[in-house]
């Protein structure tokens, strides 16, 4: 049996620097084809080539 990692929450004030920064660390952009690929902040260029291999653009 498994357990669920626990949930990070992170309160603070909108002008809070510190605060903004750790909200940002949490959005990760992560592109997943249907391959099963799948590609962890990809620049322009990597996204393109992969795009092209697959036969989508």
């Amino acid at each position: 049996m498994s357990q669920a990692a626990p949930a990070l929450t992170v309160d603070g004030a909108d002008r809070c620097r510190d605060c903004l920064r750790t909200r940002r660390q949490k959005d990760i952009p992560v592109l997943v084809f249907p391959d099963g690929d799948h590609q962890v902040e990809p620049t322009n260029e990597e996204t393109a080539a992969k795009l092209t291999a697959s036969g989508l653009i």
